[in-house]
């Protein structure tokens, strides 16, 4: 069956009604490429003519930056459901429908259920809505695979792992939804474990990254920041001196280099400067293999943005990531180097800083990755995870 002619007998559901207990704020509001994480799945969706679009949410959705003009046809409030009529900017209109669940607090099982039972589909695309990065080019590596129409579920695995919310279904899987929800068995698993295709999706890894806790949504905020800029960029910082960020750049410079990637050195500092000096830390950066360095001595550092300017000497250096080291002109994505004793920051006043090092870390911290310094290779890794693949 031709790809395209199947997504025209396929519906889309996003799952936006979750309870939200890791991320402690309901996700599908997350601010994302000018839009909320919600609207922007919504607008990517376009690029597949969909059957119809149907929202699972439980509370009441703000959909006033969907672009284009939205048009409520009905709501049937003693039903749950309220329906529109959305006309993109571009593209042809789309009827979307925003239903609430049957089955309340049971997980995504619910949502499935009442969106299969108000709007009967062949098939449909079951998406949950922390998926920033999906493109929905897996579609057309699903309905083309051999038997594709002999299953109730196309499943994706990446890396050996199972994501049964990003998935095709067949309505045949209703009566197993309903009695996995009449029994207390919530578990997605349970509807496709007899019936299913896997399809090995590693190589597309990025596309099923989500976001359901503040660090993992710091970290695509991190990408998606680094995707738009020139060069990549991580600060490195401190909020004093003799804290290691030095130590901690060389170190990892050196490791990146020999992974292949060109690094670049930006050192922050109040001092003028009359020329590099062995030992110095652009000596240092160097010989760790950095290809292009730069201290922003305080004839930059003086300016009114800072940041800024340590940003453009960033990106203006021919290399594949630049790390900045800094005191207090940080620049997102940053890492936080800890003195011993030091508590990370609150959330709200480290909103540039996605990792801290640490003699001592946090034992359990939802805002921030944690690493000791003797992590190098854990730290480079977490790093290259922030750089946009080629």
């Amino acid at each position: 069956m031709n790809s395209h002619n199947a997504a025209n007998l396929l519906s889309l559901l996003v799952l936006a009604g979750g309870e939200s207990s890791r991320m402690g704020y309901n996700k599908a509001y997350l601010p994302w490429r000018g839009k909320t994480l919600l609207t922007d799945l919504l607008c990517r969706s376009l690029v597949v003519p969909f059957s119809s679009i149907i929202v699972s949410a439980n509370a009441s959705i703000d959909l006033t930056n969907l672009p284009g003009q939205l048009e409520v046809i009905a709501d049937k409030s003693s039903e749950k459901i309220k329906e529109y009529f959305w006309t993109p900017p571009k593209g042809e209109s789309r009827t979307l429908a925003v239903i609430g669940d049957t089955f309340p607090h049971c997980g995504p099982l619910s949502g499935m259920e009442a969106a299969m039972r108000a709007y009967p589909a062949p098939r449909r695309l079951v998406l949950s809505v922390d998926l920033p990065f999906y493109d929905f080019s897996a579609l057309s590596r699903f309905l083309t695979s051999t038997g594709a129409g002999s299953y109730e579920a196309i499943v994706p695995v990446v890396n050996g792992k199972e994501n049964p919310l990003a998935a095709v279904y067949t309505d045949s899987v209703y009566k197993k939804i309903r009695a996995a929800l009449q029994s207390g068995d919530y578990r997605v698993r349970q509807i496709y474990k007899d019936a299913v295709r896997f399809i090995d999706e590693s190589a597309y890894a990025h596309q099923y990254v989500n976001t359901n806790t503040p660090v993992a949504y710091k970290d695509a905020l991190a990408y998606e920041t680094n995707r738009q800029r020139t060069v990549p960029v991580i600060s490195v910082t401190a909020d004093s001196s003799g804290t290691g960020k030095t130590r901690l750049c060389v170190a990892l410079i050196r490791r990146l280099t020999a992974r292949g990637y060109a690094v670049g050195y930006v050192k922050s500092t109040h001092h003028n400067v009359s020329g590099e000096k062995p030992g110095s830390d652009t000596w240092l950066a160097k010989a760790a293999g950095a290809v292009a360095v730069y201290i922003a001595a305080r004839a930059d550092t003086d300016r009114p943005d800072k940041s800024r300017a340590l940003l453009l000497h960033a990106e203006a250096m021919p290399v594949d990531v630049v790390f900045i080291e800094t005191r207090s002109r940080a620049v997102f994505p940053a890492i936080k180097i800890l003195a011993p004793g030091e508590a990370p920051p609150p959330a709200d006043e480290g909103e540039k800083i996605t990792a801290v090092v640490s003699p001592e870390p946090p034992t359990a911290t939802n805002d921030y990755r944690c690493f000791t310094p003797a992590n190098i290779r854990e730290i480079s890794e977490y790093i290259i995870s922030l750089l946009p693949a080629e």
